[in-house]
């Protein structure tokens, strides 16, 4: 068995990434196999496989929170934050500033999940459509919403509706 070989077996057997050197840190089939365990195994790739798209959405694969091993410039790539965001809609709460203002991402992500709303920017817990399809979802979103839409009658009539006190 290659030195590679062993520590892919150790890796599926739960040996954290740490424990091995830089040189399978910044190998990417060793780091693929690692994240594929845990996405906390992100936290010990080298630098440069926390940018790579590859590994991170593999990453992702396990749970949102990988995201935060992540290169931050990997969170302001639209395309990049757009399949993270179809993956684990959870994301957002990760993206940059940019991407939460990003109507499409946001519209995207409230509608797999309507807590998500919380990480919007808040020009767009202001939008109506967006906000109205977290509240078709649970009425409680309203809660997350902008000052304004929380007063619209149609609104908190729908919010109701939704068993939202």
């Amino acid at each position: 068995m290659t030195d590679k070989q062993t520590v892919l077996k150790q890796l599926k057997e739960h040996v954290p990434l740490s424990k091995f050197s830089e040189e399978y840190q910044n190998d990417k089939e060793i780091v693929i196999a690692a994240v594929k365990v845990t996405e906390e195994n992100l936290r010990y790739a080298s630098e440069n496989l926390k940018r790579d798209k590859d590994v991170v959405l593999e990453a992702l694969k396990g749970y949102h929170t990988a995201l935060k091993y992540a290169d931050k410039t990997i969170l302001s790539d639209r395309e990049f934050m757009y399949e993270a965001c179809k993956i684990e809609p959870w994301s957002l709460q990760y993206a940059s500033d940019e991407i939460k203002s990003d109507r499409e991402i946001v519209l995207m992500c409230v509608e797999q999940s309507w807590q998500c709303l919380e990480f919007a920017d808040m020009s767009l817990r202001g939008n109506r459509e967006i906000v109205t399809n977290a509240v078709k979802i649970n009425g409680q979103a309203l809660e997350l919403a902008s000052e304004e839409l929380q007063n619209d009658p149609t609104l908190k009539k729908m919010a109701e509706e939704e068993d939202w006190p």
